[in-house]
């Protein structure tokens, strides 16, 4: 067992006794890893997945294939940053979507598995080699990866796609690399890319590399009316910038005027939107385009 494969998936970095594990098939709370959860022959997609675009989606989906022709656990590893030092960039503060919203969009791909690992400063100075061992290895049982052509992981990003197939052969693991994915227009699909665009208001560019239009979900706003809702500054996630979009909210087709309060980003429709209470979430604002 010692085959790479030049095809699919994605990418990031490292963890310790900070691994947090989510369960998808007991999904009700957060687990510690054992091999009676399904942490045994596991066949791993790694990456941050912010937005869910269509690179991750071929890289999730080739996982998946491989996992079941070769019978093995399905797994997705993805990270948390709840240290924001620990992040990669300034850019990278916001997201497209927030980790809960994220975790509930990559249980629709029915793993085995879903596993996150909360990075820190001890995790993020693991060596490639460590990372590999204590965690793919010895943690899940992992007999294939599936990552992105720019993968990086460990310390100072030292291991790439290069890394883990040099130690395929030592800890015994498949390698499947998933190459440049881009748009049907030819635009490169990566997160970085999408969050520029929502940033700018160009939804429509965003919606075309992501798997489902843009969308602010209810639990991370908080609404004040039955025509509005806010988004405070602490929030992590990214909102367009201030002016008018055409949205679906519920069955409701209608516009929402953007604009910033206080630093915070205020949500104004123009028709009346169902909500349950002020104090519950409400519809899902799927973005169709400005």
């Amino acid at each position: 067992m010692n085959k790479i494969m030049e095809n699919n998936k994605i990418s990031t970095e490292s963890m310790h006794k900070s691994l947090n594990v989510l369960n998808v098939v007991q999904y009700s709370g957060l687990f510690c890893a054992n091999r009676s959860m399904g942490f045994n022959n596991a066949c791993i997609a790694i990456g941050n997945f912010d937005g869910i675009h269509k690179g991750h989606d071929v890289l999730i989906r080739e996982m998946i294939e491989i996992s079941k022709f070769n019978n093995l656990n399905s797994m997705i590893l993805t990270f948390k940053y709840s240290d924001k030092s620990m992040r990669k960039s300034s850019t990278n503060m916001k997201y497209i979507t927030s980790f809960k919203n994220k975790i509930s969009i990559l249980k629709s791909y029915n793993p085995t598995n879903i596993c996150y690992i909360d990075l820190d400063s001890e995790i993020s100075k693991y060596s490639p080699e460590k990372f590999i061992k204590d965690i793919l290895i010895d943690k899940y049982d992992m007999k294939h990866v599936v990552v992105g052509y720019n993968f990086r992981f460990g310390h100072y990003a030292f291991g790439n796609t290069d890394t883990l197939k040099k130690y395929s052969s030592v800890y015994n693991y498949d390698v499947s690399i998933l190459p440049k994915i881009q748009s049907k227009n030819g635009l490169d699909i990566s997160s970085t890319i999408i969050r520029g665009y929502i940033k700018d208001g160009k939804i429509k560019e965003a919606n075309e590399l992501l798997t489902k239009n843009y969308t602010i979900f209810s639990n991370d706003v908080k609404f004040t009316s039955n025509n509005s809702c806010i988004v405070y500054e602490n929030s992590e996630i990214i909102i367009p910038c201030d002016g008018e979009y055409k949205v679906l909210v519920g069955d409701k087709r209608c516009t929402v005027c953007i604009s910033t309060v206080d630093n915070n980003r205020l949500l104004t429709f123009d028709s009346d939107i169902k909500i349950v209470s002020l104090c519950e979430p409400g519809e899902n604002i799927i973005f169709l385009n400005k």
